[in-house]
């Protein structure tokens, strides 16, 4: 939510707007190079594997990233219960929250306002406001 609503680009990677997972992939099954690379005992140190695995859209077969049973790197085994089919059928989802954020980004408080920002450091708190005069103000 925070890089979705500050200035500048908003990055997403693969199944964060879906909340996916990452998915432990043992020595064995590991696709990674640098995994591959890396001693047996440390490999997990760095695999990138885990953030790599297929796509949830729903929940059929291999989570309908494939029709094959076996894919690439192992489906996340909470597939069936996170995925996008059944995110877009639920009136509240994380992916509803996601696509609204993507929404108001285009307001003209994100496109052409100001962000100001408030520390507030005995509590670890951000407190920051997106505005434009003439247009909505948004505080997080």
């Amino acid at each position: 939510m925070l890089l979705q609503t500050l200035p500048g680009i908003g990055v997403t990677y693969y199944g964060e707007e879906i909340a996916m997972e990452n998915k432990y992939i043992d020595w064995e099954h590991t696709v990674d190079t640098q995994a591959c690379n890396a001693d047996p005992e440390k490999f997990d140190d760095y695999s990138r594997d885990p953030a790599r695995t297929p796509f949830q859209w729903d929940a059929s077969t291999s989570a309908g990233f494939s029709t094959n049973k076996d894919t690439w790197l192992p489906v996340h085994e909470n597939y069936k219960k996170s995925n996008v089919l059944l995110q877009r059928r639920a009136p509240v989802s994380h992916l509803q929250v996601f696509k609204k954020l993507i929404k108001v980004r285009r307001e003209p408080s994100f496109q052409e306002g100001t962000c100001e920002r408030k520390v507030i450091q005995q509590d670890n708190i951000l407190i920051y406001k997106r505005e434009k005069a003439g247009s909505d103000k948004y505080v997080f």
